[in-house]
This record gives C-alpha cells, sequence and structure tokens, in this order.
C-alpha cells in the first residue's frame, strides 16, 4: 500500500527539476520554517547543542527544505528523501 505522501511525491514531483526544488526549499528552510517552530522548543534544542549534545531531527518531512534548515543549526537529521535521477526527480522516494 501506498501511502498519500508517497502517491503525492509521485504525482507532484516527477519529472521536476532537482535543483529548483532543493532552492526553494532552502527559501522555505530560511523563510517559512523558524516562524514554525516554537520558541522554547528551539531554546530547547539550542541548550543540547551547548552541552555537547547529538541532536537529530527524525520526520516524515522532506529533505528539500529540511536538511537545510537543520545544516543551519547543525543538526542531524532524518526525513524522506527523494530520488533524483540525472537532475530530475523521479516521484519516488530513496
Amino acid at each position: 500500500d501506498k501511502t498519500i505522501r508517497t502517491k503525492l511525491c509521485q504525482v507532484g514531483y516527477i519529472g521536476y527539476d532537482a535543483a529548483s526544488l532543493i532552492y526553494e526549499g532552502q527559501e522555505f528552510a530560511k523563510k517559512v520554517i523558524p516562524s514554525c517552530i516554537r520558541e522554547n522548543a528551539l531554546e530547547r534544542i539550542l541548550w543540547h547543542k551547548q552541552q555537547g549534545d547529538q541532536v537529530v531531527v527524525v520526520s516524515a518531512s522532506l529533505s528539500v527544505y529540511l536538511e537545510s534548515w537543520c545544516k543551519s543549526l547543525d543538526l542531524d537529521v532524518i526525513c524522506n528523501q527523494l530520488e533524483i535521477d540525472n537532475g530530475i526527480l523521479t516521484g519516488c522516494f530513496i
């Protein structure tokens, strides 16, 4: 069985230019995600970083935006990866 997310990715991203989507994801990570994160959650993440803890974000979100946000905070991330073939999205997950 395929999930709704999988089906949407197959329809929405198949044949899409990967570089364009990655750029859009990076912009989303800069402009939108910070306003969605609860302040106390971000404070706690930063506290753990200051303690030398490894912080890993685990999400069903897409890597095209979540990886960029996590990288900006030096966080590790486990999330959905879209398959790219010759710079074009296949519509499948890795």
